[in-house]
Order: C-alpha cells, then sequence, then structure tokens
C-alpha cells in the first residue's frame, strides 16, 4: 500500500513566495526573509520527495524572482538617493 505524500512544506514555499513578491516591492525588510524561507522550504520538501513537487517548483521560483526584483529595487533607491544628495545635498533613505 502506498503512503500518501504530504504536501505541506511545497504549499508554504508556494505561500511565502507570493508573500514575498507582495511584498517585496513595498516592505523588502519582511520581503527578503519571506523570500529565503520560501527557497529553503521548496529545497527541503523537494530533496524529501514530498507531495506538492510543482507547488514547491513555484514557491521556489517566486522566492528567486523575489530576491531579484528586491535587489533591483534596492540598487535604484540607493542610486537614486545619491544622485538626489549630490543634487541638493538631503539623503532620503533611512534604514
Amino acid at each position: 500500500m502506498e503512503e500518501k505524500k504530504s504536501a505541506a512544506l511545497g504549499i508554504a514555499s508556494l505561500i511565502l513566495g507570493i508573500l514575498s513578491v507582495i511584498l517585496g516591492c513595498c516592505m523588502w525588510k519582511i520581503g527578503i526573509p519571506c523570500a529565503i524561507m520560501a527557497i529553503v522550504l521548496a529545497a527541503v520538501s523537494m530533496n524529501k520527495n514530498m507531495g506538492g513537487k510543482g507547488l514547491a517548483i513555484a514557491g521556489l521560483v517566486l522566492g528567486i524572482v523575489s530576491l531579484v526584483l528586491v535587489g533591483i529595487t534596492v540598487a535604484f533607491g540607493v542610486a537614486f538617493d545619491a544622485y538626489v544628495k549630490k543634487l541638493i545635498g538631503m539623503s532620503f533613505i533611512h534604514f
């Protein structure tokens, strides 16, 4: 008799991947940890050969895309801040 495989890690990875894409645009301090957790959960789910492989792959892709988008957004923000600081002598970025 075959055991039913749980897709819980794949589902969690997908949910965190979706959250990371949504939150990564405006709240990158929350989006980055969500993306990292999505990638880790997807990797664990696929390595343990659990159910929900498609969900895990989708979570992995969304986590990676989110990290890339957050990196681009932060880079443009820092570049824009440096440009504005050069023009008017005032910085807008406060970590």
